[in-house]
């Protein structure tokens, strides 16, 4: 899936924190002290960092109230910053596999329960709880980058066609992570083995593990890897437990290894080993346990195993518990993919791109009709979905909208957040809650909220959260890179009026402007190369005039919509291009990059009542 538009989307959101109202706060409100660190903040008049939290409810209106006393509305804020205590968040939590791409550089994280035909389901969300997602405002969804999975198990059930059993290793709703049930493996010799149907020369392992940090002598259980080059095995394993306080890595006839001390500790924890031929990596919630050099072959087995050592019997009680199994293979594919708008297509680990119609997906395979037939694919040989561009106007959302980024994991690069869009209609101890047009209610955990910007009370219907290529020729910046010509159309559909202004709000890039464009303005300001936007057949405006710089990097302007233009009923939105004086069929090449009415907030007319 290409990210190359994408990125220009999120740089446009840090040029806009940049705000004028990020600066305008009472200055009754107290600075931060030099010894605080981290939390909630916001910029005071002097340019100091004031710590407190948001704070309030949609009926009685949200503020930011000081650690030290005093509160501004948070509408007139321009962004809350989160910079750093309680980062980390649970450190037995994955980072999550999948990642679904939305408009306007928006993306959630998490683990995938189904792709339906009008519904992409999270199954853990970015507060651990279940998220539907309507696919008609959904641009794609990938697999972590540079990640394929190969195989994954929650554990949910046992089945004899995946794993090997010895002993008697059970399922249990007492011992688990995530889902329903986790696997329990009672001591004194119990297993499970996997051997691989697709072998993993560079790859990573996950799996979460309970420890109650208990030393019980002569019983251990462990994680085993095996690895195979022709008839030489390497075997890797990892010991959490029980004999000794630390947990210990072993590595018979495997590559040499330099193993850290970590002392065990009670509580949940996750496993991760990344191997490849160059090197060998083990660490136990980020911190590392051991490492060395490469191995010899690929992965082909997995074993998880009690066992005693000599004849010592095994106390009744104590058992191995895991839960959230994944290994994945190194793999990205190269180059740009191929933009078909009107059609769904995956793209393969390979870089080669099937289009057809997307039939549905799960966390183990896709399915795709290619001419009438059907063909399905595991998520080992898929980077990713995209679906085509149908749009659909969402509900509409009123309040105060919101940008919040947060950490889809824990740890992890700062820059490599979750963003979204909405209305925030909550806050709690260890959430903000958002309404959104296309993924309805979603919950963030402050602990992980890194950024949420300010962006004004409104009412706001989504017409398309998908990106277009106006113009007239191939431009690789833009997405797609093949131009749709210079006329683009949108009906949508009101049931209710709103009295008062309104405005078509987009995001949009390399629109050439009546100034700021030292090659092109000039001809603009003649009145040609602009591209002009109708509402039922008459002349609302064009986005020539609303730019004022280069607009290299995306912008979100307002083109007002004159008083009786709108209608109950179904609307027809027009975007129409003039050319180059000398040269009509040359036109501006520009990216619209999500299209919405807004209105400001008020009594309705016609239809349901909000």
């Amino acid at each position: 899936m290409t990210m190359r538009y994408l990125v220009p989307c999120w740089v446009y959101a840090l040029i806009a924190l940049a705000t004028p109202s990020a600066v305008t706060l009472g200055a009754d409100l107290p600075s931060r002290s030099a010894d605080q660190e981290g939390g909630e903040s916001i910029v005071g008049t002097d340019g100091e960092r004031i710590p407190g939290r948001i704070q309030g409810d949609p009926a009685k209106g949200f503020l930011f109230v000081s650690d030290q006393g005093g509160a501004v509305p948070l509408a007139t804020v321009g962004e809350v910053r989160n910079d750093g205590q309680g980062q980390a968040g649970d450190p037995a939590e994955a980072v999550p596999p999948f990642q679904v791409l939305l408009g306007l550089g928006q993306r959630i994280s998490g683990r995938l329960g189904e792709v339906g035909p009008s519904v992409i389901r999270l199954d853990d969300g970015p507060a651990r709880e279940p998220i539907s997602i309507n696919r008609t405002g959904t641009l794609a969804l990938i697999q972590r980058p540079g990640e394929a999975q190969v195989f994954r198990d929650d554990f949910e059930t046992l089945a004899l066609a995946r794993w090997t059993l010895t002993g008697e290793p059970e399922l249990t709703a007492e011992s688990r992570l995530s889902g329903r049930l986790g696997l329990f493996l009672p001591a004194g010799g119990a297993s499970v083995t996997h051997r691989l149907v697709e072998p993993v020369a560079s790859g990573t392992l996950e799996i979460a593990f309970r420890d109650d940090a208990a030393r019980v002598a002569r019983q251990r259980w462990f994680v085993d890897l095996t690895f195979r080059d022709g008839d030489l095995l390497q075997s890797i394993r990892a010991v959490p437990g029980w004999q000794e306080e630390t947990l210990a890595v072993e590595s018979p006839r495997g590559p040499t290894l330099n193993v850290q001390r970590l002392v065990r500790r009670p509580g949940w924890h996750r496993l991760v080993v990344r191997f490849g031929p160059g090197r060998t990596d083990l660490a136990v919630d980020g911190d590392e346990l051991a490492h060395g050099e490469g191995v010899a072959g690929p992965l082909v087995e997995v074993r998880l195993a009690t066992e005693p050592v000599g004849n010592a019997e095994a106390p009744d009680a104590l058992a191995a518990h895991l839960d959230d199994l994944r290994i994945s293979r190194l793999a990205e594919p190269a180059g740009p993919p191929e933009v078909d708008p009107s059609q769904d297509s995956i793209r393969l680990i390979t870089g080669d791109q099937l289009f057809g119609r997307i039939q549905g997906a799960n966390a183990d395979r896709v399915a795709l009709e290619i001419d009438g037939k059907r063909h399905e694919f595991g998520w080992s040989d898929v980077a990713g979905l995209r679906f085509r561009r149908e749009p659909s106007p969402s509900p509409m959302v009123e309040g105060l909208l919101v940008r919040a980024d947060w950490r889809p994991g824990p740890g992890g690069d700062v820059h490599d957040l979750d963003r979204l869009e909405g209305v925030l209609t909550g806050v709690n101890v260890d959430q903000i809650i958002l309404t959104t047009p296309y993924a309805g209610t979603v919950k963030i955990p402050r602990a992980r909220l890194r950024r949420l910007q300010v962006l004004g009370t409104t009412r706001r219907v989504m017409l398309s959260p998908f990106s277009y290529h106006l113009g007239s020729r191939v431009d690789d910046d833009l997405d797609p890179p093949q131009p749709e010509g210079g006329t683009l159309a949108i009906d949508f559909t009101l049931d209710r009026l709103i009295p008062g202004p309104a405005a078509l709000v987009l995001d949009v890039v390399k629109v050439v402007g009546e100034s700021g464009n030292l090659d092109f303005s000039a001809e603009v300001k003649e009145g040609f190369l602009r591209t002009h936007v109708q509402i039922n057949g008459q002349q609302v405006g064009d986005l020539n005039r609303q730019i004022h710089s280069s607009n290299e990097v995306p912008e979100r302007i307002k083109v007002p919509i004159p008083a009786g233009v709108l209608t109950i009923g179904v609307n027809h939105l027009r975007f129409t291009q003039t050319g180059m004086k000398a040269d009509p069929e040359k036109l501006d090449n520009l990216g619209l990059l999500g299209i919405a009415l807004e209105m400001e907030p008020g009594p309705a007319v016609g239809g349901e009542q909000p």
